[in-house]
């Protein structure tokens, strides 16, 4: 009896899986990065930072997060199988108020343009344009408040055109 009961008490003495210990060996803020360094007691597990990071420990049990990240409080939760733990953040400063805006900025040089937009929607109609003064005097008579034709365009054949036209042109 004596022999089994020091059996169990063995077995109650031995640290169960469950419960995975958690020591830290550096948890700091350093070169814009957040680094946590550790060992759990049990190798090859999963551990969070903050339930938004998480790592698998090596064979040892060791860990190690360096993360661009920063607590508002300092303060970081890390958990491993059951256990958890908080950690205070070394180089780590909260938050203070919100300051007020600094002066405004020299203007900075001119950007490459952007690729063209799509298309508006049409635009309104425009003003009616009278073209009648625009158009050639016919051949014959003058009209009324129009200017007469010029000699030289009297005298040309019927067949040419009223304006000279560039070469190549459909007359």
């Amino acid at each position: 009896m004596r022999r089994s009961l020091a059996a169990a008490l063995a077995l109650a003495a031995v640290p169960g899986s469950a419960a995975a210990d958690i020591s830290i060996s550096a948890a700091r803020i350093a070169e814009g990065d957040l680094i946590v360094m550790g060992q759990v007691d049990e190798p090859n597990t999963e551990i969070t930072l903050d339930d938004v990071f998480s790592e698998t420990t090596d064979g040892r049990g060791r860990f190690m997060f360096r993360v661009v990240y920063h607590p508002a409080s300092c303060i970081v939760i890390l958990k491993a199988a059951a256990t958890q733990r908080s950690v205070v953040v070394g180089n780590c400063g909260q938050m203070g108020p919100r300051g007020e805006p600094g002066p405004v900025g020299p203007r900075g040089d001119r950007g490459d343009p952007g690729p063209p937009g799509p298309a508006g929607p049409p635009g309104p109609p425009g003003d009616a344009v009278d073209l009648e003064p625009l158009r050639p005097p016919l051949r014959g008579a003058p009209r009324s408040g129009a200017l007469p034709v010029p000699a030289d365009r009297r005298a040309a054949p019927e067949s040419a055109p009223l304006f000279p036209m560039p070469q190549g042109a459909i007359q």
